[in-house]
C-alpha cells in the first residue's frame, strides 16, 4: 500500500503519507509536483515517481505478469511506449497509475477491472485520496487520456467486459479474501461458468460443485452462493 498526489499549486499529503511511512519523495516538472509515499514491503526502497525524459509515473499497487529488475512499476514507461496510452491492456495486476507525458502534453489515468487502489482525479490533478486535490473518484477498469488543459482526450476500458461480467464482478456477493500475502492466489478470479475457461488449476466450492479458475487482476471473487475454499 502505497500513496501518491500530483498538484499543480496546492496539494494535501496530511492523509495520503500514512499510506508510505517508509519514504516520501517529491520531484517537480513544469507547473507539476508529483509526491510518492512509500509503504516498503520487502525492505527495498524504490522510490517513485519513475521518470525517463519527458514521462514522468505515479503508480500504486502490484503488476504480476511482467519481468522486471527491481521493482514492478519501472516496467509502465517501456510499456507506454511500446504500446500507446492503452499499455495498461498489457497489465495483469492491481494498480492505480497516473503517467503524463510532458513532450506530448497528455496525461494518462489507468484502474485494474476492481478498483482496488484508490486514485481521484481533478483535471490532470490526482491523488490517493480525495483530500489531496478533490476531484472524483476514477471509475474501476478505465483508462483515461486527458491533454494538459484537462480536455478528455480518450475513454477507454482496460479489459473488454460483457454485461454479464460486469454483472458476476461487481454484484455478486464476496465472501471470501484471501491473503495475499502468503500465496500468489489473488493472481485467480473464480467463475462458475467453468466450462468457459481453459486454464487454471480446478478448485472446489463449498457445496461440492467443480469451478475453474483463470489468471485475473486482482482477487478470488466468489459468485452467488459459492464460498471457495483453497
Amino acid at each position: 500500500m502505497c500513496g501518491f498526489l500530483v498538484y499543480k499549486e496546492k496539494g494535501d499529503n496530511s492523509r495520503i503519507s500514512r499510506r508510505g511511512p517508509d519514504c516520501t519523495n517529491v520531484y517537480k516538472r513544469s507547473n507539476l509536483t508529483f509526491v510518492h509515499n512509500l509503504l516498503s514491503v520487502t525492505g527495498d526502497f524504490a522510490p517513485q515517481p519513475f521518470v525517463e525524459d519527458d514521462i514522468v509515473c505515479l503508480y500504486n499497487g502490484q503488476v504480476y505478469n511482467q519481468p522486471y529488475s527491481r521493482t514492478d512499476g519501472e516496467v509502465l514507461i517501456p510499456l507506454y511506449r511500446q504500446h500507446g496510452t492503452t499499455f495498461a491492456r498489457h497489465l495483469d495486476g492491481e494498480f492505480a497509475i497516473a503517467l503524463y507525458d510532458f513532450r506530448n502534453a497528455i496525461a494518462i489515468f489507468a484502474t485494474d477491472p476492481f478498483n482496488t487502489k484508490p486514485l481521484f482525479i481533478n483535471g490532470i490533478e490526482c491523488a490517493s485520496y480525495r483530500s489531496g486535490v478533490g476531484g472524483e473518484k476514477a471509475a474501476p477498469n478505465e483508462i483515461v487520456v486527458k491533454g494538459f488543459d484537462g480536455t478528455v482526450l480518450e475513454r477507454a476500458p482496460v479489459l473488454w467486459l460483457s454485461a454479464e461480467a460486469k454483472n458476476r464482478h461487481y454484484k455478486a456477493p464476496l465472501r471470501e479474501r484471501v491473503n495475499r500475502s502468503a500465496t500468489r492466489v489473488d493472481e485467480l478470479v473464480v467463475s462458475e461458468h467453468s466450462g468457459q475457461l481453459q486454464d487454471g488449476p480446478e478448485l472446489s466450492s463449498e457445496n461440492g460443485r467443480p469451478v475453474k479458475a483463470t489468471r485475473c487482476q486482482e482477487l478470488i471473487c466468489i459468485y452467488h452462493e459459492d464460498v471457495v475454499r483453497l
